[in-house]
């Protein structure tokens, strides 16, 4: 009995104690990061995988093993394959993979299959919240339209969300390199 007595006490205690030291963990915030989307600043999206919307046609595909070493129907690795979208003032350039459906044919014998683009952003936004900055604009090539939104984290990480008028949607995850910028702020942060 007091063995048992002694165990329950001794599990108290460490129970008690581990609940009680926890770390002040600092999250990172916006409040201290300077807006990547000042004039003259050039913000730089690095795409390191894809992800597709997976349909019936586009799961055949990946079935049947015409997928990229490394990759499955739901992921597709970039790394290495120069997958970007660039944005510097009211401009952005765009060069990503396409994978997917697409619900409009464009043309025959196309040689672009992906989305590349080089344009004036229209209807941008750029709302930042605690622990990130959302980002909304619209931009346009030679036959289509795209609406894209994503989120940038204050540690350099982010996503952008792609919607086309020919495309079914596609989601870009990398980070962000801004020159000048990143570097400085949020790469070095402590």
């Amino acid at each position: 009995m007091k063995i048992r007595l002694l165990w329950v006490s001794v599990v108290t205690v460490f129970i008690a104690v581990g609940c009680s030291t926890s770390k002040n963990i600092e999250t990172a915030s916006t409040e201290n990061m300077p807006n990547p989307f000042t004039e003259g600043e050039t913000l730089f999206f690095v795409a390191k995988a894809a992800k597709p919307t997976v349909t019936n046609a586009y799961g055949n595909i990946a079935d049947s093993g015409l997928l990229p070493i490394g990759s499955n129907a739901g992921i597709l690795d970039l790394n290495g394959q120069g997958n970007f979208l660039q944005i510097k003032g009211d401009s952005v350039i765009c060069s990503l993979a396409y994978a997917g459906e697409r619900q409009l044919i464009s043309g025959y014998n196309e040689i672009d299959t992906g989305i590349n683009v080089n344009d004036i952003m229209r209807e941008m936004s750029v709302k930042p919240e605690k622990d990130k900055y959302k980002v909304q604009f619209k931009m346009r090539d030679k036959r289509e339209s795209y609406t894209v939104r994503g989120e940038i984290y204050p540690d350099g990480k982010g996503y952008f969300r792609v919607r086309s008028s020919h495309l079914f949607p596609i989601t870009y995850t990398g980070y962000v390199e801004a020159q000048n910028y990143l570097s400085k702020y949020w790469m070095y942060q402590s």
